[in-house]
């Protein structure tokens, strides 16, 4: 079998953890290959239901992609039974198959999208980014490079470090921080959205101990990230620079 490269632009997508359920090694390669080109490097390999299931109950993940025929087993009884378990009911699910027939048993089984097997990715990643958006969505959370902000609940997420709260106005000022991220936002510019948001005058001068104080409240990997351009702004040095 050729690992043809998905016909679908490189880019760069935000963290995502895959647990991948296919026996079939030169598939599993090409699952691994279409993920790399996308961005997303963090995939764990199962070979049966079983595995699948214990990776499951003991790793957390993001995207489970499951070939629907596996040896003797079923990949619908998976599926059943992560939409059972409270702890996995809302982990998305690609299934991998050649019969599409069987599509409307499997979106009725817990399937959240069928992909057909094909030496082309371009399906199979646009079905991933699809649902990855959509559930971001439904979560309320916004995602930028190596960094999901949640406004509902001021949360910060960052890689593997632990979900940070932060106070009203560090959370918006990391919010402006991010979104113009990989670029630098000027003093000025940072000054007027917090401002406009807080609903008091902040002034340029005091954007330096505000700044120290978000770094103080993030995990350190983060907060490193944060640098002071001189006699300009500052900036979120992108993490895949």
């Amino acid at each position: 079998m050729i690992l043809n490269p998905p016909l679908v632009p490189s880019r760069k997508n935000m963290p995502a953890r895959f647990l991948v359920i296919e026996d079939d090694d030169e598939w599993a390669a090409m699952i691994r290959l279409w993920l790399k080109q996308a961005g997303w490097s963090d995939v764990e390999h199962c070979v049966s239901l079983d595995s699948g299931w214990r990776s499951l109950r003991s790793g957390k993940f993001d995207l489970v992609v499951l070939d629907l025929q596996l040896g003797n087993s079923n990949g619908f009884d998976l599926c059943e039974r992560i939409r059972k378990n409270p702890d996995t009911r809302k982990l998305p699910i690609v299934v991998l198959t050649d019969d599409r027939h069987r599509r409307n048993a499997g979106l009725l089984r817990g399937a959240d999208q069928f992909v057909a097997k094909t030496p082309n990715g371009a399906e199979f990643l646009a079905a991933v980014q699809s649902i990855l958006r959509r559930r971001d969505l439904n979560e309320g959370v916004s995602r930028f490079t190596g960094l999901s902000l949640i406004p509902e609940s001021r949360e910060v997420r960052y890689g593997d470090e632990n979900p940070v709260k932060l106070p009203p106005k560090l959370f918006r000022l990391l919010w402006l921080l991010a979104e113009i991220m990989p670029g630098p936002i000027s003093k000025e510019k940072l000054a007027r959205g917090l401002s406009t948001h807080s609903g008091s005058v902040i002034r340029v001068a005091g954007l330096s101990l505000l700044v120290k104080r978000l770094r103080d409240s993030l995990p350190k990997s983060l907060a490193d990230r944060i640098v002071a351009i001189q006699g300009f702004g500052y900036l979120i040095i992108d993490p895949n620079s």
